[in-house]
């Protein structure tokens, strides 16, 4: 739903440039003003962080299972560990559900839409 909104906010801020002419007067590289740029750059960033959160809540439960399993378990064939990113994503489904792959995705995208105007300032 987010992803949606976004999508029809930029189509509409594009609209309004574009109505009151102001992409004719602006070189090719400037179309857009600076608003603009900023709304499509913050759906570029939320749609970034959601595809590829999964990928990253598997990675970091792949790097602290050995923290979490005691040392004596670790011979034990009761506890087992996970192994690969699919078995990993696949266990997280089956034991937690769906939607847990994407859990705290929302402070993500809140990061990367706060640092954006520091990374307008750096370019």
């Amino acid at each position: 739903m987010l992803f949606l909104g976004c999508i029809r906010l930029a189509a509409g801020l594009m609209a309004m440039s574009r109505e009151t002419g102001e992409s004719e007067q602006r070189p090719a590289l400037n179309m857009y003003s600076l608003p603009v740029k900023f709304v499509l750059t913050a759906c570029a960033a939320t749609v970034a962080e959601t595809v590829t959160f999964p990928f990253d809540l598997t990675k970091t439960r792949l790097q602290i299972q050995g923290e979490s399993v005691p040392h004596h378990f670790r011979g034990s064939k009761t506890v087992k560990p996970y192994r690969g990113m699919i078995q990993t994503a696949a266990g997280i489904v089956k034991e937690e559900g769906l939607f847990k792959l994407w859990q705290g995705v929302t402070p993500a995208i809140c990061r990367h839409i706060d640092t954006l105007p520091f990374i307008y300032d750096v370019y």
